[in-house]
């Protein structure tokens, strides 16, 4: 589907349609973002990672920067692709609001404490480094936390509800998430 028919010309598209990186043997999908070109923003280029991801640097005022980040992980997704992906931030420098958004495929968030597996040290590690934490506590119809949204954002500054505004139809596995910082 191209962009012009989702959003009009007020919104620069940033986009990595399923397809277009090597692990994917699917058609459709992928990741999206438009912002609103009253921000002043650019696509950041993180070689070395075939993932369907895209990194979003936005100036905010006063000389503020934010990192908008939208993954999708496949389920068959390897550990090395996510460690590989939580050191990309390391390259970005500093940033004064990060926002990491998409499906990481990783079904730990009930064992979360289990230092044990590798996946978790390596994500409790990168949650720590860049102070974030999980805002999203919207189930899907299997009952589970499919998508994220990690930021360094106060809980309290930050809403996250299921969309009644839908662009394509809505898919129940993966709710239609919308999220508000308030301040």
């Amino acid at each position: 589907m191209d962009s012009w028919y989702l959003f009009d010309d007020r919104y620069p598209v940033y986009r990595k349609d399923r397809g277009s990186s090597a692990n994917s043997n699917r058609r459709g999908g992928g990741v999206l973002v438009a912002i609103k070109k009253c921000f002043s923003s650019r696509k950041l280029d993180v070689p070395g990672l075939d993932l369907e991801a895209i990194w979003i640097s936005v100036k905010l005022n006063q000389g503020k920067k934010m990192l908008l980040c939208v993954a999708y992980f496949p389920p068959s997704c390897h550990v090395v692709t996510h460690v590989k992906f939580f050191y990309s931030f390391e390259g970005f420098g500093v940033f004064d609001k990060i926002y990491i958004c998409g499906d990481s495929n990783l079904s730990i968030y009930d064992d979360f404490c289990d230092h044990n597996n590798p996946i978790i040290s390596e994500l409790s590690n990168f949650m720590n480094l860049f102070n974030l934490s999980r805002h999203n506590n919207i189930f899907n119809c299997n009952n589970k936390y499919p998508d994220l949204i990690w930021t360094n954002v106060d809980f309290n500054d930050i809403s996250v509800w299921s969309s009644d505004s839908l662009l394509v139809p809505e898919d129940k596995r993966y709710p239609t998430l919308v999220f508000l910082k308030h301040r």
